[in-house]
C-alpha cells in the first residue's frame, strides 16, 4: 500500500513538471535500455505493459497504480519510472525499440544439445569411415569405387604393378547425362596396393572383385593373386561381380558363405572417347540405367554405401539367379552379333537374330534347371522379330554409340563369352537338355580353330 502511495505521489510531481531536464535529451545506459519493457507503437502512440496493464498513451500514466503486471525490482523498474516521468515533462528519450521488451522476460537459457556417441548434431554418423578394397581398377571397378568414396568410404585399389603409377595419379570419370552431356568426376584412391601381403594390414570391411570371369578363374588357381588376396581378407565382406552360376562354387573354398555378397553389374562403362569429340580428356564414361542388385548377409551394408554416394543399388532375393538369366540371354546375343560382323543391321538382315533367340531360350532352360526358379516373364518375349526391333530402338534410346560400344567391350571380353557358351552346352549335355541352337551358334562364330 505504501509503495502504491509513493508511486502516485511521484507521478503527481511529474505532472506538475517537477521532474524534467529542460528539454535536454538524456541518453540512457545500454543496459537499462535493454531491460526496459514494452514496445513503441508507430507514431509515438501508446503501448501496453507486458503482464496485463492499461495502455500508457501520450506519455500520461493515468491508472498506472492499477497495473496488474508488476515490473521487476531494481534498476529496470527505476529506469521505467524515470522514463515516464521525463516523458510527462517533455524531456524523455523516444521509447526503446521493440526487442528491448524481451529483456524483462526470464533470460533464455541455451538448451543443452544431446550428443550421442557416433552421431553428430545434425544426425549424421560420425563413426569411422569404412575401408574398401577394389581388386581390378578397370572401368567397372572405377565407377563403383568412385561412388563408394563419395558415400564416405576410404577406397583402396589393388592392381598389377604396371598399372600402379596410373592408379596413384587418380582416375577421370564421366557420368552420362543424355546423348551429349558428360558430368566429370575424379577418383583418387586412398592407397594403391600391388602385394597381397599388404591386404592383411589394412583390415577392410569390404573387398570387391572387379575383374572378368577369366581373370577370376586364373587368379583363384594355386598361387594366383586373387587367392592370395582373399587369404588375407580376414572378416571382410567379399563382393564378386562375375556372371555365371559356377562363380560361388569356385569362391567357396576361399570365402566363407557368411562373408559373401553376390553382386550384379547394372551399368555401361567404357574407356572414352569411343568416338571423336565425346570427351575433352580420356577417362571412363559410364551410364547407370537401373539399380545394381546385391544378395547376401551384408547386402544391405553394400547397398547403403553405394546409394550414399549416388549409385542406384538394391537388395535382391537372388542376385545370382537374376544375373544368370541375364547372362543366358546376353551371351548368345553377343555371339550372334559377332557373327553379324558387329553390325546391328547385320542382325536384322541375316539369320543371326533368329539364331540368338533360339540359343538364348536353350541357355535359359539350362539356367532354370540349375537355379530352380522360373526366368522373369519378360524374357519370354525375346524372339527373332523382337530382337530385330530392338536393333532399331536401342541405338536411339542409348546415351552413347551403342554399336561402337558393343564391339569394343565384347571384343575385349571375347574369351569370357566363349567360355560361358561352352559352359551352357556342357551343362545342357549333363542335364540332358536340348542344346542344338547353342552348339550351332557357337560353332558358326567361334569355329573349331578357336
Amino acid at each position: 500500500m505504501a509503495r502504491q502511495r509513493a508511486r502516485a505521489e511521484e507521478h503527481h510531481r511529474a505532472r506538475r513538471g517537477d521532474v524534467r531536464r529542460d528539454g535536454a535529451r538524456r541518453a540512457r545506459p545500454d543496459a537499462e535500455l535493454a531491460e526496459d519493457a514494452g514496445a513503441a507503437a508507430p507514431g509515438g502512440h501508446g503501448r501496453a505493459v507486458r503482464g496485463g496493464g492499461r495502455a500508457l498513451q501520450g506519455g500520461q500514466a493515468e491508472g498506472a497504480g492499477h497495473l496488474r503486471g508488476r515490473l521487476p525490482e531494481g534498476a529496470p523498474r527505476q529506469a521505467r519510472r524515470q522514463h515516464h516521468a521525463e516523458r510527462a515533462g517533455g524531456g524523455a528519450d523516444p521509447l526503446p525499440p521493440p526487442r528491448a521488451g524481451q529483456a524483462l522476460r526470464r533470460p533464455r537459457q541455451r538448451r543443452r544439445q544431446l550428443v550421442v556417441k557416433g552421431i553428430d548434431q545434425k544426425g549424421r554418423s560420425s563413426a569411422p569411415a569404412p575401408r574398401v578394397l577394389v581388386v581390378g581398377a578397370g572401368a567397372v571397378g572405377q565407377v563403383y569405387a568412385l561412388h563408394m568414396q563419395r558415400g564416405g568410404a576410404k577406397v583402396d585399389v589393388f592392381v598389377k604393378p604396371k598399372y600402379a603409377a596410373e592408379a596413384k595419379g587418380g582416375y577421370r570419370l564421366y557420368r552420362m547425362c543424355g546423348k551429349k552431356k558428360r558430368e566429370q568426376h575424379i577418383f583418387e584412391p586412398e592407397a594403391v596396393l600391388c602385394d597381397p601381403a599388404e591386404v592383411a594390414a589394412k583390415s577392410y570391411e569390404q573387398i570387391w572383385i572387379c575383374v572378368s570371369t577369366t581373370a577370376l578363374e586364373a587368379g583363384l588357381a594355386e598361387g594366383g593373386t586373387i587367392a592370395a588376396v582373399l587369404a588375407n581378407a580376414g572378416e571382410a565382406t567379399v563382393v564378386p561381380l562375375q556372371p555365371g552360376l559356377h562363380v560361388p562354387e569356385r569362391l567357396a573354398e576361399h570365402v566363407p558363405p557368411h562373408q559373401m555378397v553376390d553382386g550384379g553389374i547394372a551399368m555401361v562403362a567404357y574407356q572414352a572417347p569411343l568416338v571423336e569429340g565425346e570427351v575433352e580428356e580420356p577417362g571412363v564414361a559410364y551410364f547407370l540405367p537401373s539399380p545394381s542388385p546385391f544378395s547376401g548377409p551384408d547386402a544391405a551394408g553394400v547397398v547403403k554405401l553405394l546409394t550414399a554416394g549416388g549409385c542406384p543399388a538394391e537388395v535382391h532375393a537372388n542376385t545370382r539367379a537374376l544375373m544368370a538369366y541375364g547372362s543366358a540371354t546376353l551371351m548368345p546375343t553377343m555371339t550372334a552379333l559377332e557373327g553379324a560382323g558387329w553390325k546391328l543391321a547385320g542382325m536384322r538382315k541375316g539369320p543371326w537374330a533368329k539364331r540368338a533367340a533360339r540359343a538364348s531360350a536353350e541357355a535359359r532352360e539350362v539356367t532354370e534347371a540349375q537355379v530352380g526358379e522360373a526366368p522373369p516373364w519378360a524374357l519370354s518375349l525375346i524372339t527373332g522379330p523382337t530382337m530385330k526391333l530392338a536393333t532399331w530402338v536401342a541405338p536411339v534410346a542409348a546415351p552413347f554409340e551403342l554399336e561402337v560400344y558393343l564391339r569394343y567391350h565384347f571384343t575385349k571380353v571375347r574369351e569370357q563369352t566363349k567360355r560361358l557358351m561352352a559352359q551352357y552346352i556342357a551343362d545342357a549335355e549333363r542335364l540332358d537338355l536340348p542344346h542344338e541352337a547353342l552348339s550351332e551358334l557357337s560353332d558358326a562364330v567361334f569355329g573349331a580353330s578357336d
